[in-house]
């Protein structure tokens, strides 16, 4: 039986996430796999990705070897089928941190290289390039120590009992 087509706000969710994603250099093919994993939750073969996103098995398993060299999505092969699901892995998010930390990283190394580069007729422009270089700095001490506490501790309700 064919999946249901995807309700129009799952496909506003998922053309505004690939988007986004795209800005911080992730294909939108990609965005758009990454998207509908996290929404549905569900592993899918890859036929069936591709006629969920209705894109072209070339464009999706490219996406697919991009996220998986990311580590933000695994394949596994189906017990006694030749057939691969593609599914988010239990703990998707170390790698986008990882990811995020490596963009603060470079980011904070290209400004400080142009700073210390700057001709004197722009020194002034220096202040400015500190102030940027120390905000990839101080992203880049909070990433880590994001990933350091990950995951988080679910919170406590106070004045109940786990039970």
């Amino acid at each position: 039986m064919p999946d249901a087509p995807l309700p129009a706000s799952v496909l506003t969710f998922l053309d505004r996430f690939s988007a986004m994603m795209e800005v911080e250099g992730l294909p939108r093919p990609a965005g758009r796999v990454l998207a509908l994993l996290f929404v549905t939750g569900e592993s899918y073969t890859a036929q069936r990705l591709a006629t969920a996103l209705e894109m072209s098995r070339s464009h999706l398993s490219g996406a697919v070897r991009i996220l998986e060299s990311l580590g933000v999505v695994e394949r596994a092969r189906r017990p006694g089928s030749r057939l691969e699901d593609i599914r988010l892995p239990a703990d998707p998010f170390p790698p986008l941190l990882a990811a995020s930390l490596a963009r603060a990283r470079r980011m904070q190394g290209l400004v400080a290289g142009a700073r210390a580069d700057l001709p004197k007729k722009l020194r002034p422009a220096s202040t400015r390039l500190a102030e940027l270089e120390a905000f990839f700095t101080h992203a880049g001490v909070w990433l880590e120590q994001m990933a350091s506490d990950w995951p988080p501790q679910p919170p406590r309700v106070r004045g109940k009992r786990a039970r």
